[in-house]
């Protein structure tokens, strides 16, 4: 602000004499950001005897406190429902919100959000954050068999930031989701061929009867060890394609 003097600015001093003056300043984002606040006034007086002018500076240095922090919430925003089931599964796509926010009083440059389920770097809307400004930046995930089979989807993001010292200011959030297992197989056995040893059109002694089991996965989780047994006395050896066990 404008100095304020007692006397006035412009008046005479006398030997021994003193003038006080005061003024006010406001700080601004660039003063924290900067760390230090250095202030340099300077006093001018003409000689009354002619031998020209007179001039003293003097200077005030204050360090600003600075408290860099960075914030990062990750939530599901969306789920692009591919079968309409209702729930999490195979194929669909999950979007995910990433909101950033200056939680601190410097500002923050550099800003990069990074999310290794969703390809790694994330697009986001501006790379530098005020104090208390935020950005919203979006990304997707298609839900895998993996994803199904383990039963959770665990997502973490971390944002990375520079403060005005060039030092990191980084955080992260974890968003985890359970898609449904549903695991079932389905057991066909059919006869599919009689040898007809004795030429009879009948069932009948020393005939071969041969048997078909279609084993199915009718479930949306991967099964593993799949088996077929059937006690029936004089039956061979089952085969199977995939082979017992798989």
């Amino acid at each position: 602000s404008p100095l304020s003097c007692t006397p006035g600015l412009g008046s005479s001093l006398a030997p021994g004499e003193a003038m006080t003056c005061s003024a006010t300043y406001v700080v601004a984002q660039a003063d924290v950001d900067a760390g230090d606040l250095e202030n340099t006034a300077t006093a001018s007086g003409d000689d009354s005897g002619g031998g020209g002018a007179v001039t003293d500076q003097d200077s005030v240095t204050i360090s600003a406190s600075q408290n860099p922090s960075i914030r990062i919430a990750k939530t599901l925003q969306g789920n692009a429902d591919e079968d309409t089931s209702g729930d999490i599964s195979l194929d669909d796509t999950l979007t995910y919100e990433l909101l950033v926010e200056n939680t601190g009083d410097v500002t923050l440059t550099s800003v990069a959000v990074d999310d290794p389920l969703t390809g790694g770097p994330v697009t986001c809307p501006q790379s530098s954050l005020a104090p208390s400004e935020a950005m919203t930046c979006i990304t997707s995930y298609t839900v895998t068999q993996s994803d199904i089979d383990t039963g959770s989807i665990a997502n973490t993001a971390t944002v990375a930031a520079e403060d005005p010292n060039g030092e990191p200011v980084t955080d992260s959030d974890d968003e985890s989701v359970g898609p449904p297992q549903n695991p079932s197989i389905v057991l066909v056995k059919s006869l599919t061929l009689i040898a007809d040893d004795d030429g009879s059109g009948d069932l009948s002694v020393a005939d071969t009867l041969t048997y078909q089991f279609a084993a199915t996965n009718d479930g949306d989780v991967t099964l593993d060890l799949v088996a077929i047994s059937d006690p029936m006395s004089g039956l061979n050896s089952l085969s199977c394609v995939p082979g017992e066990g798989s």
